[in-house]
């Protein structure tokens, strides 16, 4: 049952429709003047979770949120919350919905929330007033539903195909006068007192404790006013059109009494006809329009505050809670849940039922890796090249030091988020439901343009229509499917089998394109280098490969190299779409050297761009804007690693890295604000960044010209800048 009239709730009914609605649905069945309405139940979220198919999206996200990194929260929160004000209603439900809605025949309504798990205080509540129009309606009702997941609320959720909260829509009354009637005094605990408050205009602005109320105390046994305390009140809460605003009170009213004695003993009557319904004394919220009293909400006696505070972050924490054989933990490299069957990398095939069991790094399982639903590493030392490609892959990820004792196409599911690996599937209600395909009726055009990161598996994704192009095809990457070291190739004088496998590497990966294309010359490191057949022979063991030999200083100290690279970019650096990324510099000098060998091997091309990853990059970018530099990509990843000092590898130092740290930021900022200025284009990239709308508008009103993501994160983040862009216009 989606909906149900509060004629035919029942006490049974609670954990359909909540307190407040059987509340209501008891007053209105005695024969008390409640506003007309009906309760979405809590079946009607769960049918909506379903019919989106939000179920698996949803608690994947859930296991982002660290109770030791409470800045996770809002993140997390913020994504599951926009997951669901995203997705569409069932046609179904929404008729139902609509029909219900007019057989009010009220042009405004109130939406509030109904707990099915505790009795909320007044205040404490999602509310909305003066609420018109179906559509309008349908979309509060999302709101409320992803209020659900408010950051301070994560550590107490388990499942997210549930909710406890079901929702009220009534009548909107025009309010004269509002208050709260306690059928026993909260202040001196005299159980033989009705004790009223009442304010001018519509409750709310009382609740909050915004205005002091007239206080009325009436006799129970004889309904005779005992006691009265009449207050000025020279702000009130009305309803204007289809906005709630605050106005003056007018003039004649401000000192007056707000309810005559004759309302004040037609209120006390019914505040003892509600008291003999309950075993406790009663709140009970009211409305007076004018001619009739309204009942709202009735619940057990309220005493001292109105109410309650807020939950914090420091209550007891709780994750989601697995019932499954545990299988072994290992760290958590990228958060979510995936759930599949277990192959190693030497299957001949993977599909998205995989979890791929990756013992070592052949560059050949590179295309295989976007095919997947999740991975194991088990290898005793994670290369920055991996942990690189796990962030832009977005898969769940968990890296074990030892072997995975599993048999073939073992049932498992893992928790990218904490590390665990375990026998079986998990139920999140009656079946797992796959990842939703995207709906590519996203907006189709933003100002601030997007790439996807990975050009590795396109052919799979249906997303790659919503993209301007591809960002980040590295030249070391390819390189390195040819397994021997670069050096062993120029020193066996096989130059131009470099050459030939960049060029037809390079035109598989972008054959039929029609985007933008960003090629990144080889930014080699040490520790990719030695894992290559002769790699120790011609490799040194460097202590800190992160600030070792490469980039654009590589590529100078190793020209017959560069030049093998540029002769198999030839080709297709003469296309309209192709951009050269010029790898880590550290300085203007380096630049210039590398421009300068670019003319002197006479390697032309129209658009060349500059890698930004270090501090220095930021600060002195204008010693680095040459006239030949078209535009710059800050890479936060790599950015933040040495902005914090902090070593990616190792895992007890990484949960400390952040891409978005405020340092980050600023440096990005100062970027942003130069390029702008002298008119170059930035493309930043990022991973995770759709757990960030605040930072995705930061960027956007800076003047970003693209983002470099995930492609798994395209249509969320694209739909967030489109209404960025929509407001700022």
């Amino acid at each position: 049952m989606f909906l149900l009239p509060f004629s035919a709730i029942t006490n049974e009914d609670q954990n359909l429709v909540g307190y407040k609605a059987i509340g209501l649905a008891n007053l209105s069945q005695n024969g008390l003047s409640i506003p007309s309405g009906f309760v979405i139940t809590t079946a009607a979220y769960q049918a909506f979770i379903k019919a989106n198919q939000l179920e698996l999206k949803l608690a994947q996200e859930l296991a982002n949120f660290n109770p030791q990194i409470p800045e996770s929260a809002q993140h997390v929160a913020s994504s599951i919350q926009a997951a669901i004000i995203n997705a569409q209603f069932d046609k179904n439900l929404a008729t139902q919905i609509f029909d219900s809605f007019e057989a009010l025949g009220s042009a405004y309504v109130a939406l509030r929330s109904s707990s099915t798990s505790n009795k909320q205080s007044f205040g404490q509540n999602p509310l909305y007033l003066n609420v018109s129009g179906e559509s309008t309606i349908i979309e509060f009702i999302k709101q409320m539903w992803a209020q659900h997941f408010e950051a301070q609320n994560l550590h107490s959720l388990t499942r997210v195909d549930q909710t406890d909260l079901a929702i009220i829509i009534q009548t909107m009354i025009n309010s004269h006068c509002a208050g709260l009637l306690h059928t026993s005094d909260p202040k001196n605990q005299k159980k033989h007192t009705i004790h009223i408050e009442a304010i001018w205009g519509l409750g709310e602005i009382l609740v909050e404790e915004l205005v002091t109320p007239d206080y009325y105390e009436v006799s129970q046994s004889t309904l005779d006013l005992t006691h009265k305390e009449t207050h000025p009140q020279a702000n009130q809460l009305i309803r204007s059109g289809s906005k709630t605003v605050e106005q003056a009170v007018p003039k004649h009213l401000r000192e007056k009494q707000k309810l005559s004695f004759e309302q004040i003993k037609q209120l006390a009557t019914l505040g003892k006809k509600v008291r003999s319904l309950y075993f406790y004394p009663q709140t009970i919220e009211w409305v007076f329009d004018g001619a009739k009293f309204w009942l709202v909400d009735t619940q057990d006696l309220l005493t001292g505050k109105k109410h309650k505070t807020k939950r914090s972050l420091k209550n007891p924490e709780t994750s989601p809670t697995f019932t499954l054989p545990l299988l072994d933990k290992g760290e958590g490299l990228f958060p979510g849940l995936a759930i599949g069957h277990a192959n190693s990398q030497n299957e001949s095939s993977f599909d998205k039922n995989t979890i791929l069991i990756l013992d070592d790094f052949e560059p050949d399982i590179l295309k295989s890796l976007s095919q997947v639903i999740g991975i194991i590493i088990t290898k005793n030392r994670l290369e920055p090249d991996i942990l690189n490609l796990i962030q832009e892959l977005s898969l769940p990820t968990i890296w074990l030091k030892n072997k995975l004792k599993i048999k073939a196409n073992q049932l498992l599911t893992i928790n990218g988020t904490t590390g665990e690996i375990y026998q079986g599937k998990l139920e999140l209600r009656s079946k797992i439901i796959p990842t939703p395909k995207t709906d590519v009726n996203h907006p189709s055009k933003t100002a601030t343009k997007l790439f996807i990161s990975s050009p590795f598996g396109l052919s799979q994704t249906n997303n790659y229509d919503l993209a301007d192009g591809i960002s980040n095809i590295r030249g070391e990457l390819l390189l390195s499917q040819l397994k021997y070291h670069p050096k062993k190739l120029i020193a066996d004088d096989k130059a131009d089998h470099l050459s030939n496998h960049i060029a037809k590497a390079l035109a598989e990966l972008v054959k039929n394109q029609d985007k933008p294309f960003f090629y990144h010359l080889s930014n080699w490191n040490s520790l990719l280098q030695r894992d290559l057949y002769d790699g120790k022979s011609y490799q040194p063991k460097e202590p800190n490969p992160l600030l070792g030999l490469r980039g654009t200083w590589y590529l100078l100290n190793n020209p017959s190299l560069l030049k093998a690279e540029l002769k198999g970019l030839d080709k297709t650096a003469k296309a309209e779409h192709f951009q050269l990324v010029l790898p880590f510099v550290s300085s203007a000098f380096e630049l210039g050297k590398l421009l300068k060998f670019l003319e002197d091997n006479s390697f032309s091309t129209k658009h060349v761009w500059l890698n930004l990853e270090t501090p220095a990059n930021l600060i002195d970018l204008p010693q680095l804007a040459s006239p030949q530099i078209e535009g710059f990509i800050i890479d936060l990843p790599a950015l933040s690693i040495l902005v914090l000092g902090l070593d990616s590898q190792n895992m007890d130092l990484s949960q400390l890295l952040s891409q978005f740290d405020p340092s980050v930021l600023w440096l990005t900022q100062h970027c942003l604000n130069y390029a702008h200025k002298y008119h170059k284009p930035v493309l930043v990239h990022a991973n995770k960044l759709s757990l960030y709308p605040q930072i995705i508008e930061l960027l956007v009103k800076a003047g970003v010209w693209g983002l470099s993501i995930p492609e798994t994160e395209l249509a969320t983040i694209k739909k967030t800048i489109a209404r960025i862009e929509t407001y700022q216009l």
